[in-house]
């Protein structure tokens, strides 16, 4: 009789949920939303628990957060469901083909629920409910091809937790727009495709046929999990948008301006134009300073101050801050604006730059703690600042 080994991956990914989520606790990180919950102030502290955010992957490079991602969960609750259903089939899995392939068919499934919700997810996304469903429908089609050979415990095992967590997660999705369903539906894609990978030729069944011969190395798995893994992270932003062609605007007939490529018109909290990408927490916007016969023309940054700033101030819609730590100022031709959104910390940059004679104004509102990630961001839009092709034409 062959001793079960421990389950090692299964018990050492789990245990890292847990202790991912203790640490969120203890750090007190802020208010962590629930499914139905999507304030600034949960999306927040979600994402600084490494929750995927297509917003940063694609506009600050952040692209580790397709992996951080599965350790990251709104509460004991979301917690509770992912551990319960994907721990017994790590165990399943590891027991069955070896801690090398099961962290292995790990990566590959969280790269491809991850590819999956780059594509098409609401901004915000955690937990390690894609990579439950991967392991999930891999095991019932290990099932399936193994047959009769499978042992009736696995299959009933298998169609116990298959059933009720589509179910579950079927049932919280009604009317619910904040689940990843792209996670979901890649995960279990990818588990479909990965059950008739796996060995029908246990760990178990070599051993007991030849106990004296070593397990085959599995480093095919191995070798497959790290390039698709490598090739994710590479790809994540332009997965994300974040590297396809900017949309070049042309403010006035005389200057052009290249937005970044997920970013889209919108109105903001005054019926004003602004620009937002994947994310509602940053708006940018691209003004040009009228110029007035007979009049002197406004200090660009004093203008977009008095225009853009101060009636969001008058409307209270933004608070301004007092503490000078919280605004960094960016080099010249910027200036940094410290206020809040309702309960939440933002900084305004005020950029101002120079074309032929017009005076070109951008400003970027972020929240407080991402004011350094958006950094190349903001000067890759001010460096795009050009006279417009008409322009150069005449």
């Amino acid at each position: 009789m062959v001793r079960k080994s421990f389950p090692w991956v299964a018990f050492g990914l789990c245990s890292a949920m847990v202790l991912a989520q203790i640490g969120v606790q203890l750090a007190d990180t802020g208010h962590l939303p629930s499914y139905l919950d999507a304030t600034l102030d949960a999306r927040l502290a979600l994402v600084r628990s490494g929750a995927r955010d297509t917003a940063l992957i694609a506009d600050a490079g952040e692209a580790w957060r397709v992996f951080t991602c599965i350790f990251a969960h709104t509460g004991w609750l979301h917690l509770l469901f992912n551990v319960g259903f994907l721990f017994p089939a790590l165990v399943v899995a590891e027991r069955r083909f070896g801690a090398q392939r099961t962290m292995a068919a790990t990566v590959l499934l969280t790269s491809m629920s991850s590819v999956f919700s780059l594509a098409w997810t609401p901004e915000v996304s955690a937990g390690a409910s894609g990579l439950a469903f991967g392991w999930i429908a891999a095991l019932g089609v290990y099932a399936l091809r193994r047959g009769a050979t499978t042992s009736g415990r696995l299959q009933h095992g298998i169609g116990l937790a298959l059933f009720p967590f589509l179910g579950l997660i079927l049932a919280l999705s009604v009317g619910n727009p904040q689940l990843d369903h792209a996670s979901h539906a890649g995960g279990l894609l990818s588990g479909l495709i990965l059950g008739g990978f796996l060995p029908t030729r246990t760990l178990r069944h070599r051993r007991h046929e030849h106990p004296t011969r070593p397990s085959p190395h599995p480093r095919s798995w191995t070798l497959a999990a790290a390039a698709c893994g490598v090739l994710t992270l590479f790809t994540a932003q332009a997965l994300a948008g974040g590297r396809s062609t900017p949309t070049t605007v042309q403010v006035v007939e005389q200057v052009a301006v290249d937005i970044p490529p997920t970013y889209r018109p919108a109105l903001d909290d005054l019926g004003r134009v602004v620009y937002r990408g994947h994310s509602n927490l940053v708006r940018l916007t691209v003004d040009t300073v009228p110029r007035y016969r007979d009049a002197p023309v406004d200090a660009p940054r004093a203008w977009a101050v008095r225009e853009r700033l101060a009636p969001l101030v008058e409307a209270s819609i933004l608070t301004t801050r007092t503490s000078p730590a919280a605004a960094p100022t960016l080099e010249e031709p910027c200036e940094s604006h410290a206020f809040t959104r309702g309960s939440n910390p933002v900084n305004l940059e005020v950029c101002a730059v120079s074309v032929a004679t017009q005076k070109v104004v951008v400003t970027l509102e972020t929240p407080a703690e991402w004011t350094e990630r958006y950094r190349p961001m903001l000067l890759r839009v001010l460096g795009s600042i050009r006279p417009a092709p008409s322009a150069n034409a005449e």
